[in-house]
């Protein structure tokens, strides 16, 4: 069995399954397996995230004026009430 794994409404891979005694079909109890695919799909697409954001962080860092800016850390961030 070949699962697609989707994330998004693109598919970004595929999982294959295989049963080693002949015979044997899949029911409900291959539904953990497809559960894992899920979360398998989930995995790459946060992995290629974090990639895309640490590119652009990368490129975002390089375009200050100031490289002094990068060694101050933000102190506080202010939350405006609704």
């Amino acid at each position: 069995m070949t699962v697609p794994l989707i994330v998004r409404d693109r598919i970004v891979g595929t999982l294959g399954f295989m049963l080693a005694e002949s015979g044997r079909s899949y029911g409900p109890e291959t539904l953990p397996s497809l559960r894992l695919a899920q979360r398998a799909a989930t995995a790459i697409d946060n992995s290629r995230l974090y990639r895309e954001t640490e590119a652009a962080f990368g490129r975002a860092t390089n375009s200050f004026a100031c490289p002094h800016e990068l060694k101050t850390p933000i102190t506080s961030i202010w939350v405006l009430p609704n």
